[in-house]
C-alpha cells in the first residue's frame, strides 16, 4: 500500500492476479484539482493542466484494453475475437468520448463568456469578431486582462497570432483554475 496525492493505493497478490484498489482518503475541492496550484498566480507557463485519473490512469489502460482485445482477437475463434475486439474498442471510444463531451460544453461556455465579458469592457458585439477567430484563439482570448483584451483581440485577426503567440503577448493574465 501506498500514498499519493491524496490517493491511495493497494496492491493485492492472490492466485497470479494483481488487484488494483484506489480509495480517495483526503479531497479538498474537486477530486482532480490540486489545491495547492489553484492558489498559485497563473501564468503561460503554469496554465496548462493534467486530470491524473483521465491521463495516467483511464487512457492509458484503455490503450492496453485495446491491445488486449487485439491480441485476443487473433487468438482466439473468430467470434469470440470478434467479440472481444468489439468490446475493446467500445471500452476505448466511451473513455475518449468521456473526454470530449465536457470539453464541447466547455468550448460553448467559453464563446458565451467571452461574448458578455468582450461586452461588458468594451460595450460593443463579440460576435463580429468571433467570425474572424478560430476557437483555440478565442481561448487564448480569454486568459488576456480586461485591459489588454480589445487591442489583443485586434492584435490576433490583423497579424493571424496563433494561441501560443497571443498567450505569450498577454501583460496581465487572467486566471482560469478550472479548465483541465
Amino acid at each position: 500500500m501506498f500514498f499519493h496525492k491524496g490517493l491511495m493505493f493497494n496492491f493485492r497478490h492472490s492466485k497470479g492476479i494483481i488487484s488494483l484498489t484506489l480509495k480517495k482518503f483526503w479531497v479538498k475541492g474537486y477530486f482532480w484539482m490540486n489545491e495547492n496550484a489553484m492558489k498559485k498566480q497563473q501564468s503561460y507557463k503554469n496554465h496548462k493542466r493534467i486530470d491524473p485519473i483521465y491521463h495516467y490512469l483511464m487512457l492509458p489502460l484503455s490503450l492496453v484494453i485495446l491491445g488486449l482485445a487485439m491480441y485476443l482477437a487473433f487468438e482466439k475463434t473468430i467470434v469470440e475475437g470478434l467479440f472481444y475486439l468489439l468490446l475493446g474498442l467500445a471500452m476505448s471510444l466511451a473513455i475518449l468520448k468521456l473526454r470530449f463531451y465536457p470539453r464541447v460544453l466547455q468550448n460553448r461556455l467559453i464563446r458565451t463568456e467571452m461574448r458578455l465579458r468582450y461586452h461588458e469592457i468594451t460595450g460593443k458585439n463579440f460576435q463580429e469578431w468571433e467570425e474572424k477567430l478560430t476557437l483555440e484563439q478565442i481561448i487564448a482570448l480569454r486568459f488576456a486582462g480586461d485591459a489588454e483584451l480589445e487591442e489583443l483581440t485586434q492584435l490576433s485577426i490583423d497579424e493571424k497570432l496563433s494561441p501560443q503567440q497571443i498567450k505569450e503577448r498577454i501583460k496581465v493574465w487572467n486566471s482560469d483554475t478550472y479548465r483541465v
